[in-house]
């Protein structure tokens, strides 16, 4: 499902990533561990393509995205990738029901397919009475929720999640990490970057890939 092949990065003359080479398979779990600064953003960001390197492949579901135009690698995006970021990235003053909705607005797809997707999502993740509230007004909690539906909505093949949890407490941790086991369950190839250790012992996870200093460790 996904390549990275002798990868190079550098952000001007510093190198956040050196040859790096991993490959995971469709319908896995990852884990990326690694203390913040590692190079764990960076490989999330050069899978969705929001990022290129300097040198070496990436190669998503047999697309090569190394040299991808920018206008492509937004479709690849919409048509491929769900992203959980750290803080949310939630429009404030939208709706919990807009901002799901938001990934499919380019789509222009039938009223009815975006209702139905809508009331899946909201029975789903236990946010249906909050389905009109604005998200700035949510608890972390409930705001990771609407992240996590917003990042599925498109029913993308991968789930990038970027320190899903360092705004969570453990008890929402845990009902997160659940959301991603019920996620595996539907075949999803997911990447986790995290430093969480809540994550290390999952009997789920099927790949933990150690990032220190842009080189993989372990």
């Amino acid at each position: 499902m996904i390549q990275l092949i002798n990868i190079e990065k550098f952000f001007g003359q510093k190198a956040v990533l050196q040859n790096i080479n991993i490959t995971f398979k469709e319908g896995e779990v990852i884990v990326l561990k690694g203390v913040s600064g590692s190079g764990k953003t960076t490989i999330l960001s050069l899978i969705s393509a929001l990022l290129k390197p300097n040198s070496g492949e990436v190669i998503v579901d047999g697309k090569k995205l190394s040299k991808i135009a920018d206008h492509f690698a937004s479709e690849f995006r919409r048509d491929n990738v769900g992203f959980i970021f750290q803080k949310y990235n939630l429009i404030p003053n939208m709706s919990v029901k807009d901002n799901i909705l938001l990934p499919l607005r380019p789509l222009n797809p039938e009223k009815e397919e975006l209702q139905q997707r809508l009331e899946k999502l909201l029975e789903m993740y236990q946010l249906k009475e909050y389905e009109l509230n604005l998200s700035q007004n949510l608890s972390g909690g409930q705001q990771q929720r609407v992240a996590i539906a917003r990042a599925i909505v498109n029913d993308p093949k991968i789930i990038l999640a970027d320190e899903p949890t360092s705004n969570l407490d453990q008890k929402l941790s845990l009902e997160f990490i659940q959301q991603i086991k019920a996620l595996k369950d539907e075949n999803k190839t997911i990447i986790i970057a995290t430093h969480d250790p809540l994550f290390y012992e999952l009997d789920f996870i099927d790949k933990i890939v150690e990032i220190e200093n842009g080189q993989i460790v372990s």
